[in-house]
């Protein structure tokens, strides 16, 4: 079980202020490609949206040194036709194969 809390605290893509929904995508990654996904609700104009929710894959033991998690933050905001524009804000990778902050986060998993 993988339970993410996630604040956005501003984009430098997209101001603050024209952001008008956020959500996260989870992908379940292997050797870098995607395999699974999910996708938290929807937070509708919210200056610093929280997500604390569960996110479930089932991983067999084996696959623990392939596999990555990549969270994505997606902003939606108005497009120039009126519909919604779905931009990425960013992302954090974490996995057995990552370096850095990455790795780490992924050992402090239990």
């Amino acid at each position: 079980t993988l339970k993410i809390e996630i604040k956005e605290g501003g984009s430098k893509v997209i101001a603050p202020q024209q952001v008008q929904s956020v959500f996260v995508k989870v992908y379940l990654m292997n050797n870098e490609k995607k395999v699974l996904k999910k996708r938290t609700s929807v937070k509708r104009r919210e200056r610093s949206p929280i997500f604390n929710e569960s996110v479930i894959f089932s991983v067999p033991p084996t696959s623990l040194t392939t596999v990555q998690l990549r969270l994505t933050v997606f902003g939606v905001t108005e497009a120039d036709d009126g519909g919604p524009r779905i931009t990425p804000l960013g992302h954090v990778i974490a996995g057995a194969c990552t370096t850095g902050k990455g790795l780490r986060h992924w050992h402090q998993m239990p």
